[in-house]
């Protein structure tokens, strides 16, 4: 027996009599054999409106709910006139219960309860039309995304939540395309989409998407969707689309798993190693990585800490000293740059390590030394102008911003420059051929391309890159030298033979609306991902959607640098992008 939910209209209604809209159910009866006597009824919960509509009885009314089908083409229909809110009702065929459809899963209000569609109504008149017995038009497939956020730690935004993947056309991934609605309010935000699937180059076989906490890119969106649930390497959702009408889990977000009782980790940095006038931060997957988002509490003794409830799950994270200072992790306990734990259900957890350590006990950091660095570019088909720099976290202000000239005194195509160096034993730094802050903005495009993990002399720089890395003990280095791209003195090969290697083009760079990325051999590409500085996945394109030539949109984007790396059976390649 289908529930009653007269509590629930009766006050949502009152008052609102007046501001009722025009609704225009349509339904296409082609699939079934309609009897001419009994004809084509509606049973729902429309008697707030309608106080002579007896609720949930198709046909034994004073005033049932007829549809007609006026042009003889097979679809019935009937304007109603509502107030603002969410229904539920059911086509019947005919005028009793024995002859209502079977609602799928994915377009009833509860696909865990009454079997009954549902529609929310606006300020503004609609037409809702599907063939019966099915969630979309007849010849169209329907998917219903659907995302618990009862666990987000951070209130919703006014534009709400969001869905983005490779069901949308004519542009994949577009962040403000789908919102989805929390109707019943119970936290679980959904989005009945349909689709021809027609209109795709290919007969789609699944969908890749993200949710996202408002409307931008730039907003939190997931970046802890693993391969339990996402693509063979995470990052995006998947989901098969095995018949006409799915349905996704109502998973938790950035989770491949059901909402349960968050467990509370209790971050803890020790900033007694440092000078710290503007306290610590920290910035991580589970606050949308903003840097000034989160100031963390004074507890004493140079220990500052704050509590996210979290869900179960792997999460990276950084301290900062201050809202600007991001730290440099060592790498023997970073992962793309960043920390990580492992967070587990019903178990809560202290974390605390010293800033820019990896241990909870703070060693004090070796005594500023003078380092000098020293790189063959003769190995490079043409020197920049602009000179050869060094930048890394030891530069003021860090890397791009700070970078320092070197010189070629005796031109022996060996570039120097000698840099006090404190802080941390561990550093990062990388070379450039060529300004890399020129005007004020950064171009990534002069930035070393090297392979330095694969190398030897270097870790992942968490955007699609790598960075050189040393340690030092206090006492002074001058470092050996080095072939451009390369860590040893040995110039293998030139760039360009590089960029042949790489086997991929993306042009034009710097761009404005698109980046068009071509492939001499598409055998090995298993994906393309665009990520920010950050390292946070922006767009992903699968490898069956990609072809020899393939074109991104980034008109979306802000202005910044960008890492596009394209993932081959044989390893990960990088180049830096420019949004102008």
């Amino acid at each position: 027996m289908n529930k009653l939910y007269t509590v629930f209209l009766s006050l949502m209604m009152v008052g609102t009599m007046s501001a009722q809209v025009d609704v225009t159910l349509e339904v296409d009866m082609n699939n079934q054999t309609v009897d001419d006597m009994l004809g084509v009824h509606i049973a729902g919960n429309f008697g707030a409106t309608n106080p002579s509509y007896t609720e949930w009885n198709p046909g034994n009314n004073p005033d049932p709910i007829v549809l007609t089908d006026d042009d003889l083409d097979g679809v019935y229909s009937v304007t109603l006139q509502l107030v603002p809110g969410t229904y539920e009702f059911k086509y019947v065929n005919g005028n009793d219960w024995p002859m209502a459809e079977d609602v799928p899963n994915a377009c009833r209000y509860n696909p865990t309860g009454d079997a009954n569609r549902y529609l929310t109504i606006g300020q503004e008149a609609i037409t809702y039309r599907v063939c019966y017995s099915e969630c979309a038009d007849c010849g169209m497939e329907a998917v219903r995304f659907r995302v618990d956020m009862t666990q987000y730690p951070n209130p919703i935004p006014p534009v709400g939540v969001h869905v983005a993947g490779t069901f949308q056309l004519p542009q994949v991934f577009t962040p403000d395309q789908n919102p989805m609605e929390d109707y019943d309010e119970d936290g679980i935000w959904d989005l009945l989409f349909t689709y021809n699937p027609g209109d795709y180059e290919e007969i789609p076989t699944s969908f890749e998407y993200k949710y996202i906490v408002g409307n931008q890119w730039f907003n939190p969106s997931e970046n802890a969707i693993t391969s339990d649930c996402g693509t063979q390497d995470g990052g995006n959702r998947v989901v098969e689309l095995t018949s006409p009408s799915t349905i996704t889990p109502n998973f938790c977000y950035d989770s491949c798993n059901l909402c349960v009782a968050a467990s509370n980790i209790t971050f803890q940095v020790d900033m007694s190693n440092i000078d710290s006038p503007d306290g610590a931060y920290i910035a991580g997957v589970f606050q949308g990585w903003s840097g000034n988002g989160s100031p963390m509490n004074d507890i004493g003794g140079g220990l500052y800490e704050m509590v996210f409830p979290l869900q179960p799950g792997v999460y990276e994270y950084k301290f900062l000293n201050g809202p600007n200072g991001w730290e440099n992790v060592p790498s023997e306990c970073a992962f793309n740059q960043n920390r990580q734990i492992l967070v587990e259900e019903g178990i809560d957890q202290i974390i605390t390590y010293c800033f820019e350590q990896c241990g909870d006990q703070c060693v004090v950091d070796p005594d500023p030394e003078d380092i000098t660095f020293r790189v063959d570019m003769s190995n490079v088909d043409m020197i920049s102008a602009d000179g050869i720099y060094v930048m890394g976290v030891f530069t003021e202000p860090l890397w791009q911003a700070g970078a320092i000239v070197m010189s070629d005194a005796d031109n022996d195509m060996i570039y120097e420059a000698t840099v006090t160096v404190s802080g941390s034993a561990e550093f990062q730094y990388k070379y450039t051929n060529g300004d890399p802050y020129p005007d004020g903005s950064i171009d990534g495009a002069v930035e070393e391309i090297g392979d330095f993990e694969t190398l030897g002399c270097g870790v992942p720089n968490g955007i699609g890159g790598f960075n050189r890395i040393y340690t030092r003990d206090g006492s002074g280095a001058v470092l050996d030298i080095v072939c451009y791209n390369f860590c040893t003195a040995l110039c293998e090969v030139s760039v360009n033979e590089i960029e042949e290697r790489i086997r991929f083009t993306a042009y034009p760079n710097p761009a404005d609306e698109d980046i068009n990325v071509t492939f001499e051999d598409i055998a090995t590409v298993q994906s393309i991902q665009l990520m920010n500085q950050l390292g946070k996945e922006l767009i992903f394109i699968s490898g069956n959607n990609i072809s020899a030539d393939c074109n991104m949109d980034i008109s979306h984007l802000p202005s910044g640098v960008y890492t596009l790396r394209v993932n081959t059976s044989q390893g990960d390649v990088a180049k830096l992008i420019i949004k102008k």
